[in-house]
Parts: structure tokens; sequence; C-alpha cells
């Protein structure tokens, strides 16, 4: 049996990705999060199934016209999301090349490689990726891993992670 694994998405800001890591073991509880899968080297956490508030209420300070209105969802099933973003060395070790702009010495100068001639920042996120280049990377994971199927999450998945059991607008609080 496979299990389902999402993959964070690559184009967030960096405080976004941060908010996913603490949140995702915020609701997670007892973290169950040994799962390392071989082809991705990443750590994932499981996330239980629950209902949430999505959106933002009418009222809410800094809502512009074309947010999404308050509304209940419920996420039915457990899943699997990445502690933390696609690196640029996860990008690399299953595509083998680097797109990322921050990939120089200036922005990781205690652990910038080089390898093959590919700059790397093999912490950093990587980034300048498109849809096609998102759903490539997530094919070539998925074929060489035959124990994890992996997907990026929905958007419910995403903010049910990022908002950790919050009803704050922003998952740090108000």
């Amino acid at each position: 049996m496979k299990l389902i694994i999402t993959v964070v998405t690559f184009l967030m800001a960096a405080q976004s990705f941060a908010a996913v890591s603490l949140a995702s073991r915020k609701i997670a509880g007892d973290l169950d999060a040994g799962i390392e899968t071989p082809a991705l080297s990443a750590d994932f956490v499981k996330i239980r199934s629950g209902s949430f508030q999505m959106g933002t209420p009418t009222s809410e300070a800094g809502r512009y016209d074309g947010d999404e209105d308050l509304h209940d969802v419920t996420i039915s099933r457990d899943f699997e999301i990445q502690s933390t973003v696609v690196t640029q060395a996860q990008y690399f070790r299953v595509m083998g090349y680097n797109p990322s702009s921050f990939k120089s010495r200036s922005y990781c100068s205690n652990d910038y490689v080089e390898i093959n001639g590919t700059a790397l920042c093999p912490n950093n996120p990587v980034e300048s990726v498109s849809w096609n280049d998102t759903q490539d990377f997530i094919n070539k994971l998925n074929a060489t891993d035959a124990e994890y199927s992996y997907r990026l999450p929905t958007e419910a998945e995403w903010e049910y992670s990022a908002r950790a059991g919050s009803q704050t607008a922003y998952w740090y609080g108000s």
C-alpha cells in the first residue's frame, strides 16, 4: 500500500514555510513524524483529519474585496505534509538542476556547494519554479519511489496545516 504524501508548494514566502513546519507540529500532537522518504530525504508530519473555518470574516482588518468568505471545511482523512519547504538540494537531487535565483555564496555562505558546476544553497528553499516545473518534479519523484505517492496539498490542506488550530488572521496570532 502506498502512502499519499503532500509536498509543500514552492512559491510561497519564507515566512509561510516556517508556519507550515510549526503548524504541522502543533496539529500532529504526538507528531508521528518519523517518516523519512528515501527519494526525497525529507521529514513529513501527520496531520490528523478535522474541521476548521477557512477564509476571512467580512469584518477582518486588512481584508480585500476578493478574499474568500469564512466557511466551514472538513478534512476527512489524515495526510502527511513535508515539515519544511522543498530545498534546493532536494530539487537538485530529483531534477538534476537548480532553477533558484538565490543560490550564490552570498545567500548561504556557511553551506554553499557546487555539484558538477551547479551552485546550491542546499538548505534554502527552491524558488523560481513554475506550476509545470512543480508537476515535473512530483512526477519524477513518484517515478523513483514505489513506497510513497507524492502530490501538492490542496488549498484547504495547506491552510489547515498552517493555521494549526488557530482562528486568528495569521498563523502567529492577530
